[in-house]
């Protein structure tokens, strides 16, 4: 799996709706991704009643979980194959962390560190059964 074109590929997809990706699963049988929103963006797409939600109402909001889920089916179905597309993926509600190394110093993702300090959330993305905030594309598996 190459990690840079699959997080490049995602990001343009994804457009203002993320900041940026963590990609997870080169030793796995799937590849997913954690999501960074962009919060205001989010705010926009679900629209003014979604003005007054709380961040984590609002990230699992069904407009945009059903957004995501639209945009990553698409990457995946022009992927070249399995290693190529993201089967999951979670929208993280706490941003990477400065201070835990989760950023670099150019402001992007730190994959290693944002696996590591988010393992818990990596597991749940890899869980044999679906699990809440989890969203999962059609057919890539």
């Amino acid at each position: 799996m190459r990690v840079g074109p699959l997080r490049a590929r995602l990001l343009a997809a994804l457009g203002e709706l993320v900041h940026d990706v963590a990609i997870a699963g080169p030793d796995r049988d799937f590849v997913a991704a954690l999501l960074f929103p962009n919060v205001d963006a989010c705010r926009a797409l679900c629209g003014s009643r979604a003005a007054s939600l709380p961040l984590d109402e609002l990230l699992s909001h069904a407009t945009l979980t059903s957004r995501l889920k639209c945009i990553l089916d698409e990457v995946a179905r022009d992927a070249a194959g399995l290693s190529t597309s993201v089967a999951r993926a979670m929208v993280m509600v706490q941003p990477p962390s400065i201070d835990a190394h989760e950023t670099t110093e150019k402001g992007s993702v730190n994959q290693k560190a944002v696996l590591a300090n988010r393992a818990a959330f990596v597991d749940m993305l890899y869980a044999d059964r679906l699990l809440p905030g989890v969203i999962e594309m059609t057919g890539v598996q």
